[in-house]
């Protein structure tokens, strides 16, 4: 099997960290808010597990069930205490999947949705998490500057140099433009203050952001 990049399964996690800037340190970070914030006799969910890495690497809690789910069949490695599925985002939870989860993420998925599917997967996953539970988000965005963003943008090509070609950097950038629906900071952040208590910036890298939302 693979994926949009064209490359083996095995391949993929070295791929995103050769995309996005410090996104290991996001990892880290979420790894570390996912194991202090969930709850015991809860669930987490992970929405677009890709490969199913970011849970295989977090610490866990003994009553704690944790859950993968993508639409792409990633041929999963067997992971003590982490069941996969392979379904779609919405679909998992419209049929309450999410139903006790105290930690639900989506790691750079809803920007591949439809906004009024991403919108809806955020309500739902609201009204699935426990009193106290997280939602936590991570997506790159369009930047309220255009000037701004345009310096970003060629800052991430140059860095991108580092570790791909000039034509693999434009293939990638020609298959993402025909799949991936960037919101603005402020229209994500906006949507995210609307059904959650409190939504907190925890990491930002360029044009990539990751937030917090607490119930």
């Amino acid at each position: 099997m693979t994926n949009f990049f064209n490359g083996p399964v095995p391949e993929f996690d070295d791929h995103i960290r050769k995309s996005i800037p410090t996104v290991d340190a996001m990892y880290d970070l979420c790894q570390g808010v996912t194991y202090a914030l969930s709850q015991e006799r809860t669930r987490v969910v992970d929405l677009g597990c890709s490969t199913g890495k970011f849970l295989r690497d977090t610490l866990k809690r003994a009553t704690t069930t944790y859950i993968g789910v993508d639409f792409v069949d990633w041929q999963w490695e067997k992971t003590p205490r982490v069941t996969f599925r392979q379904e779609d985002a919405l679909t998992f939870l419209r049929d309450g999947g999410a139903k006790d989860t105290s930690v639900v993420l989506s790691l750079c998925t809803l920007q591949f949705m439809p906004f009024s599917k991403r919108n809806e997967v955020i309500r739902r996953v609201y009204d699935w998490l426990v009193e106290g539970g997280i939602f936590i988000l991570a997506e790159k965005v369009h930047l309220p500057s255009a000037g701004v963003s345009e310096v970003v943008e060629r800052s991430l090509i140059q860095w991108k140099r580092k570790n791909f070609t000039d034509a693999e950097i434009l293939d990638k950038s020609v298959k993402l433009a025909k799949s991936m629906r960037r919101n603005t900071f402020e229209g994500l952040y906006t949507t995210m203050q609307e059904h959650f208590d409190s939504v907190n910036i925890v990491w930002a890298n360029g044009a990539f952001v990751c937030m917090v939302g607490v119930k």
